[in-house]
């Protein structure tokens, strides 16, 4: 899939991005005043801009796209709608700028068909368990993500924006409570769920890992099919 973005918000972009890559897809960004430079032989599957640029509407640039670009075939579009304009088209597919990650994935799997892998990101040092994981998820439409520190786990959160963290309590550099500290300085509300996967079953532990905002609280051992479901059933109630 390859998509045209014609953006200047940083954010937007971050989160068109990210989209792109889940889906497998290819993305070009280009500014307003950059139409000129977009390439009319290229066929793209899908294009996204937005509501507003300053006082121009979504619909007037689709105009000045196809005056500018006689030969261009406009795609399907989706307009992100940033609240400065009440904005109503029979062209444009409107996506609130609010939980905008989940109604773009959304319009892309409506619009072609393809569903969208979700992500997990997996952060153990128990080599063994990763591969359990990765097997458990093997025929599901989710990507395993494997991180073996505390460490390198946030940093791959911070680039990569899984669908859901599932983490040892107890790993190496920065331990689960410091991950969930650090990702909560960086994501004040905690949007992608956390959930602690330990052995250590005492109340204070479990009351803490609630208080820092987690998710949910899994205790070793248990099934691989009913970690499956409540890793799942995060990941479903997130996409809602």
């Amino acid at each position: 899939m390859r998509i045209l973005a014609i953006l200047t918000d940083r954010n937007h972009k971050r989160i068109v991005r990210h989209v792109a890559h889940s889906c497998q897809g290819e993305v070009d960004f280009f500014a307003p005043d950059e139409i000129i430079d977009i390439e009319s032989h290229i066929q793209y599957d899908k294009l996204i801009i937005a509501a507003s640029y300053e006082e121009t509407q979504g619909e007037a640039l689709l105009r000045q796209l196809h005056s500018t670009l006689p030969n261009f075939i406009i795609p399907p579009t989706a307009a992100i709608d940033n609240g400065d304009i009440e904005l109503e088209s029979d062209q444009l597919t409107i996506l609130s700028e609010y939980h905008l990650e989940n109604a773009l994935n959304d319009w892309l799997v409506s619009t072609s068909g393809h569903k969208i892998p979700k992500s997990v990101l997996y952060i153990s040092d128990d080599r063994l368990m990763h591969a359990i994981i990765k097997d458990l998820f093997k025929l599901e439409d989710t990507t395993v993500i494997h991180a073996y520190d505390g460490l390198s786990g946030y940093e791959i959160y911070k680039d990569k924006k899984p669908n859901l963290i599932l983490t040892d309590l107890d790993i190496p550099l920065l331990d689960g409570f410091g991950l969930l500290k650090r990702i909560k300085e960086q994501d004040g509300d905690l949007k992608i769920p956390v959930l602690i996967f330990s052995s250590t079953s005492d109340e204070k532990t479990i009351m803490e890992a609630y208080r820092l905002r987690a998710k949910g609280y899994l205790i070793k051992p248990m099934a691989l099919q009913d970690l499956k479901h409540k890793v799942e059933k995060h990941l479903n109630s997130n996409a809602n």
